[in-house]
């Protein structure tokens, strides 16, 4: 059997996605040896391990990573995340968040609810709302307002940032926002910024993404009203 079927056979990993970036990234070995060939043939008389916290969405890896370089929230934070999918951020945030935080997910599609319920059942401090970000009545998020909104939402980036302008009033005065720009681009074209700074979304930093997508991390802050 496949070495990333029988990952997921074996209940190491949810899905065979990740066995493969798992496996890829040097992070399974077989008998004692690292094996990045997801396809290697493997049985039950192999003796099979995997580095821990390998069966968590990419999206929690990619947080971490933008969060070790620009801090978007605390460990008492309020946190809204658009586009909550499979949990990625979500996870992560909760790793990091004490009884005092609390975050919340907007998702759309039914699709996640088996993976979201369950985040949900198992941690009191977040709860999931099923709606879409362009309608959804902004007096039902309940812990408004907020101390960082998360946006990887996979959108062109123009609507991708009308969603965040759109829910940006829940956010607090010098409150941090992340919005994931999927693009070919280098850099971040110059009307976006330019969207962003009209709502009073302050750009801070933009943080290329080392995940091998064609992606852009823009982070930055509410401005205050004087």
């Amino acid at each position: 059997m496949r070495l990333d079927i029988y990952l997921v056979e074996l209940g190491f990993v949810k899905s065979r996605g990740r066995a493969k970036d798992a496996i890829e990234k040097g992070n399974v070995s077989v008998n004692g040896t690292v094996c990045t060939k997801p396809s290697k043939n493997v049985d039950t008389s192999d003796v099979i391990e995997i580095a821990e916290g390998q069966d968590k969405p990419k999206g929690y890896f990619k947080l971490e990573y933008i969060c070790e370089k620009y801090p978007l929230f605390k460990s008492d934070s309020f946190v809204l995340d658009l586009g909550s999918s499979a949990g990625g951020y979500v996870s992560y945030v909760l790793e990091i968040l004490n009884n005092s935080g609390h975050v919340t997910g907007i998702e759309f599609s039914k699709d996640f609810r088996s993976e979201l319920g369950k985040l949900s059942f198992e941690n009191e401090n977040f709860d999931i709302i099923f709606d879409d970000v362009f309608t959804i009545d902004l007096s039902n998020l309940s812990f408004s307002p907020y101390d960082t909104i998360l946006n990887d939402m996979t959108l062109e980036p123009k609507d991708s940032i009308s969603a965040l302008i759109r829910i940006s009033p829940v956010l607090k005065p010098g409150g941090h926002f992340l919005q994931v720009i999927k693009t070919n681009r280098p850099l971040v074209p110059k009307s976006l910024i330019s969207m962003l700074n009209e709502a009073d979304l302050q750009v801070e930093d933009v943080i290329e993404t080392p995940f091998g997508k064609k992606e852009l991390y823009i982070v930055g802050k509410k401005l205050e009203k004087v």
